[in-house]
């Protein structure tokens, strides 16, 4: 057995594992079945390949095998790009479903009739050498190569209207089904056409990229993550390894021994997966249980603090007397501790949330230069007491500065930079500006200081969760490392990019948010 004919039955056993993951464990929408579907289709697709490179006599189904498959995996696959991530198939994409099923139908009539697409296959003294076609191949891949293009149009349009988690996963689908689409087009139906069969095998190999990176993108954020599909592939290639050796044995000891051994490495396998599967699902529990503690903790926690900043407030402002200097120093650093406890009971309910995949968002047109307004106000008393300079001026043309974005949200994200900013400022300055960015589509909004700066190695981990610079515990010692990881995943949800820039350690830094300006169609 080569080399070739080796990597098409693992990519036969792979596809198989991945197929059955996606319906024994996953949540059986439609969508998933779709998949699952599709999935089987590759896997036939590989088998007919591996069978076509090791039989040397002419069978009739056999070149047929690989491009009846071909059809099943994009039509599958385009009905999965145009339902996935709802649950059930709605009435105005059946007729999509039709259209495509009868399509199908055509095409295996097509195949099995005689020489209608497939003329014959030829052989050498070394095996398959070449297909022979007929014209009406020609559109036979005008149809495949149509259903790539239009499922790759289906899935760039919902990138582009999605955030967040949604939005990797498309990413995830996209670039894997786009690899997979590229090698198996050119390599089964553009060079055979030429008469070149050297890559021929090459497409469903390939295809393994698309098959895992699309499995990760679905169940990422359900139990069965990436640990579980790689425990399962891994059982699948010593099974199949064995397997191969009880096919391939020549005596009945061979065949005797080697049929003990796949059968107990069978058992094992089911053994480790099961194994696997109840551990992760006891850490899955334990996450479960700390989120939702964190979650009851913080929402006990809001009201208290509401009640303190609402009194404090109105003692500063004079509403039950006048105050002393030094007991209006004194609130206004209770009023400043009160609003960071506030902020770190937000940022943890957020973090149970976003662990959740429990954070929702409801959208409107906002502007920010009102926000922004709202936030360095906020942020003045803070600032004040530090004896650091908050500086903010209002854009000429502020009505330009709207966005598509959950104003909650989105401010918290802000005010968490504009309130580390003056936490590690020790003297000098914090400014706050926005302006239209080097893109005309994108917004950009900054948050410059003169405090501790940031190292190289700072930049690439301060938006990591319980993570802080190295040099921040100088002047704030009691920081959650948390801000900057809500604030990195709120403003992605919003279609925008977060990151700093530091010269180095006691330079000084700028934090960046892009955002996209707001337009109609963002409706």
């Amino acid at each position: 057995m080569d080399i070739k004919t080796t990597l098409l039955l693992v990519a036969v056993a792979l596809h198989g594992v991945l197929a059955l993951a996606m319906l024994a464990r996953s949540r059986r929408t439609f969508p998933v079945i779709m998949f699952a579907l599709a999935i089987v289709a590759l896997m036939f697709w590989a088998l007919g390949h591996a069978i076509l490179e090791t039989v040397v006599t002419h069978q009739y189904l056999l070149p047929r095998l690989p491009y009846l498959s071909a059809s099943l995996i994009v039509s599958f696959f385009f009905i999965f790009s145009l339902t996935f991530p709802q649950k059930n198939l709605r009435r105005s994409q059946l007729l999509w479903v039709w259209s495509v099923g009868t399509l199908n139908a055509l095409i295996l009539v097509l195949l099995f009739f005689p020489e209608a697409i497939i003329q014959s296959v030829a052989y050498d003294a070394e095996g398959f050498r070449e297909i022979l076609f007929k014209p009406l191949f020609v559109v036979y891949g005008i149809y495949i190569v149509g259903l790539f293009v239009a499922a790759f149009f289906i899935l760039i349009h919902k990138i582009r209207r999605s955030s967040g988690i949604l939005r990797t996963q498309f990413l995830y689908i996209f670039s894997g089904s786009f690899l997979a689409a590229l090698v198996g087009v050119s390599t089964n139906l553009i060079l055979p056409a030429f008469g070149n069969f050297e890559f021929f095998w090459l497409g469903p190999v390939v295809s393994i990229v698309f098959s895992l990176l699309t499995v990760y993108a679905i169940l990422r954020h359900h139990l069965l993550n990436i640990r579980v599909i790689g425990t399962e592939i891994f059982t699948g290639l010593i099974v199949t390894v064995f397997l191969v050796e009880v096919i391939f044995a020549e005596t009945m000891r061979e065949l005797i021994l080697s049929l003990a051994l796949f059968l107990l490495v069978l058992l094992f396998g089911v053994f480790l997966i099961r194994g696997t599967l109840r551990e992760l699902r006891v850490l899955q529990e334990l996450s479960d249980v700390k989120s939702e503690f964190i979650s009851i903790a913080s929402h006990q926690l809001r009201t208290p603090l509401s009640a303190i900043k609402g009194y404090i407030s109105m003692i500063l402002e004079g509403t039950y007397g006048d105050t002393t200097p030094q007991q209006k120093e004194a609130l206004q650093k209770v009023y400043a501790s009160n609003e960071r406890l506030v902020r770190l009971v937000n940022d943890l309910l957020n973090v149970s949330r976003i662990e959740q995949g429990r954070l929702t968002y409801t959208y409107a047109r906002t502007s920010m230069p009102q926000m922004i307004e709202s936030i360095v106000s906020e942020l003045q008393i803070s600032a004040k007491f530090k004896n650091v300079e908050l500086r903010w001026q209002n854009p000429q043309n502020a009505e330009k500065f709207i966005t598509w974005a959950d104003e909650n949200k989105l401010r918290q994200s802000v005010l968490n930079l504009v309130d580390n900013a003056i936490k590690y400022t020790e003297k000098g300055f914090v400014e706050v500006r926005i302006e239209q960015d080097i893109n005309p589509t994108l917004m950009r909004i900054s948050v410059r200081d003169t405090g501790v700066g940031l190292s190289f190695q700072d930049k690439e981990k301060i938006f990591k969760r319980f993570s802080r610079g190295s040099d921040s515990s100088k002047l704030n010692a009691g920081g959650s490392g948390l801000g900057l990881f809500v604030a990195k995943k709120m403003v992605e949800d919003h279609r925008g990019h977060i990151w700093a820039e530091s010269a180095g350690p006691g330079k000084g830094s700028t934090f960046i948010i892009t955002l996209p300006f707001y337009k109609e169609k963002s409706v």
